[in-house]
């Protein structure tokens, strides 16, 4: 996996079956990492405006030659106007897990929530604690315009 940002965007149309119609999806791909080959994460953001995003990816712990620690990627969303925030996280441990969740702002009815922006953070932890822990860049994505 190579490190950095993949630049790019990529329109698709999708079904949006849970909302019984179609619409149009916007694809963003992202990458991250725990700042080394340890532990490494991929995935995509499925847009749809900017009211709603499907997230889906895997997480990668490698174990040959990384030490004995789990990798945790965490997701932060931020929804404006409200400035509330979604915490998502998830744990491998010498393994690949795949994630996916929709993430579909709520708030006030007089008013139409939209997510602002996503944090994403990949750190490497010992297991059951101690020190040694350590994170890569935090990477910010924001809904494509």
């Amino acid at each position: 996996m190579a490190l950095g940002l993949i630049i790019g965007v990529q329109q698709a149309r999708a079904n949006n079956s849970d909302e019984g119609g179609g619409g149009d999806v916007t694809v963003v791909p992202f990458e991250a990492n725990s700042g080394d080959a340890c532990g490494t994460a991929d995935g995509q953001f499925s847009w749809l405006g900017d009211q709603r995003v499907f997230i889906g990816g895997t997480l990668t712990d490698r174990a040959t030659g990384c030490g004995d620690m789990e990798t945790t990627i965490t997701f932060t969303v931020y929804v404006a106007p409200y400035g509330d925030t979604t915490v998502y996280t998830e744990r491998a441990d010498n393994v690949t897990k795949e994630y996916g969740w929709r993430e579909d702002p709520k708030g006030d009815p007089d008013s139409t929530p939209s997510i602002d922006r996503i944090l994403v953070n990949v750190c490497r932890k010992p297991i059951g604690g101690g020190s040694g822990a350590y994170c890569g860049a935090t990477r910010t994505y924001r809904p494509p315009t």
